[in-house]
């Protein structure tokens, strides 16, 4: 058997603000904003997160809030193991500020191959907790505030260097939010254009 002991985990957390403007010549000034108080910016929100594969509304709370699972890709590790990432996350939508928030409510994991192996995977995957806040300003720019939080167990029979893992992983944390962030927020530009040339956004295609 895998016996695997545990030292205290090693808490990483971050935080990071991404923005991004409406490239000049398209839309309106104001058409941002009417874009992202659609009734399907819930959907469009997800479709455009790179993080997540597929997902499913679980139920209303709300006439604001659902419950939602999603999924990351699988993640290979040699030909037969492979993790998947599965997080609950709830999100609220008031359309008439605008602003969108998603929160992880829990993560747990999918993993294939031996049952050694799999034991041995989950008891290294972090626990996380995020929370990502996005709202339209005034001068029609898209704003992401996320914190991300990731509590790593630590085998107490791996010799690692517990200082220098603790002071390590928030800079990393915080490069992977920037990419990653800004990414949705690309995509949701290249969405707005296409909304904008298709003429779904009221008056959305007036030169700025």
């Amino acid at each position: 058997l895998l016996v695997v002991s545990a030292k205290e985990p090693v808490i990483w957390r971050a935080s990071k603000v991404v923005t991004r403007a409406v490239p000049a010549g398209v839309g309106h000034k104001g058409g941002l904003s009417a874009y992202f108080s659609a009734p399907d910016t819930v959907e469009k929100a997800i479709a455009v997160n790179p993080g997540i594969a597929t997902a499913k509304k679980l139920r209303d709370l709300d006439e604001k809030t659902s419950m939602w699972e999603g999924r990351t890709a699988p993640i290979p590790f040699g030909p037969t193991v492979s993790v998947t990432s599965v997080v609950t996350f709830k999100i609220t939508f008031d359309p008439e500020v605008p602003v969108l928030e998603f929160e992880a409510v829990e993560s747990t994991t999918e993993s294939t191959g031996p049952a050694i192996i799999r034991k041995f995977i989950d008891s290294i995957l972090p626990e996380v907790s995020s929370r990502n806040t996005i709202t339209i300003t005034d001068d029609d720019t898209m704003c992401s505030d996320t914190f991300l939080q990731l509590e790593l167990p630590l085998p107490g029979w791996l010799p690692l260097p517990r200082l220098q893992i603790e002071k390590g992983g928030p800079p990393i944390l915080e490069q992977q939010l920037e990419k990653d962030l800004g990414q949705m927020l690309d995509n949701f530009m290249v969405d707005y254009a296409r909304s904008c040339r298709e003429g779904a956004v009221v008056g959305a295609q007036t030169s700025r």
